[in-house]
């Protein structure tokens, strides 16, 4: 019984069926606690299936607390010891944490799982790198410089590099090495290049962040006039506008800072920018 549910809710998902899905595979769970012993170790992965794509019904409902708790479970449960299974688990739960910034519980999990992903055929660059930045947000950069050496020796793809590259160069930085990480982020624009144009936005965003911190005015100022020429997301182009203006007027360049300032408040206007973007910029440049 419990296998067949797992079954339809997959189904139903797959369908696009979210709530019959979500009704279908809470139904298979309440019936997990008497049916938990006596499921063979093989079915270990189908039901890891069927909690995460309930986890993810329950991310889409906005349940995030009860999604990572699902998760939770998955790693707790001493009956489930496939390493997949408990991959797919903990990457997801410490994805989560990451990117809620709850970075000591991502360094948590991230630490947990390697060895997991590792044993299940995965890459673990994207973890190091994500595990990194958050030992980096939590002030340990000597253990997230080690991380981020790690993934890059891993030789990851070129699509990944950048990012990559940035988060060390934010991780140096940090630890005091501006010169260094300044190099960082010219390699990191060097593999932009090869970033996806799904994702290229967010990633000329993050190493922009990173060139204002070391006050590599030129990157800052090229990247983000990139951003604001080629977007039409609101909220990547506000903070693009943002650090350009920023760094313009970090460099003195009042005229043409004003002269942005104009066109990137029109082109807000334009966009339905609301009154707190135009504000927040528009004070700044009178600053």
């Amino acid at each position: 019984r419990i296998e067949a549910l797992l079954l339809l809710g997959l189904a139903r998902e797959r369908r696009h069926e979210v709530e019959l899905a979500y009704d279908v595979l809470s139904a298979a769970l309440e019936n997990l606690t008497q049916a938990e012993r006596l499921m063979p170790t093989d079915s270990a992965r189908f039901l890891v299936s069927g909690f995460t794509i309930l986890a993810l019904l329950l991310m889409e409902r906005g349940e995030t607390d009860k999604a990572a708790a699902l998760f939770r479970r998955i790693l707790d449960d001493p009956t489930i010891k496939d390493r997949e299974a408990r991959a797919i688990a903990g990457r997801n739960l410490a994805n989560w944490y990451y990117g809620s910034e709850r970075y000591a519980e991502a360094v948590a999990v991230y630490e947990a799982t390697l060895e997991d992903l590792a044993a299940a055929g995965y890459s673990t660059y994207e973890a190091l790198t994500r595990l990194g930045d958050s030992l980096e947000n939590l002030g340990e950069t000597a253990r997230a410089e080690e991380c981020l050496r790690r993934a890059i020796g891993l030789n990851p793809p070129a699509a990944e590099m950048a990012a990559i590259f940035a988060v060390f160069a934010s991780t140096l930085n940090a630890s005091g090495r501006k010169e260094t990480a300044t190099d960082y982020v010219r390699e990191a624009r060097y593999f932009l290049q090869y970033v996806s144009e799904e994702r290229r936005t967010d990633v000329s965003i993050l190493i922009a962040t990173v060139a204002w911190n070391v006050k590599d005015l030129d990157s800052t100022i090229d990247l983000c006039e990139s951003v604001i020429r080629e977007t039409a997301d609101k909220r990547a182009f506000t903070e693009a506008s943002r650090l350009l203006l920023n760094a313009l007027y970090h460099r003195q360049e009042y005229s043409e800072c004003l002269e942005q300032c104009k066109r990137i408040l029109s082109e807000l206007s334009l966009r339905g920018g609301d009154e707190a973007q135009a504000i927040r910029l528009g004070v700044w440049s009178a600053a």
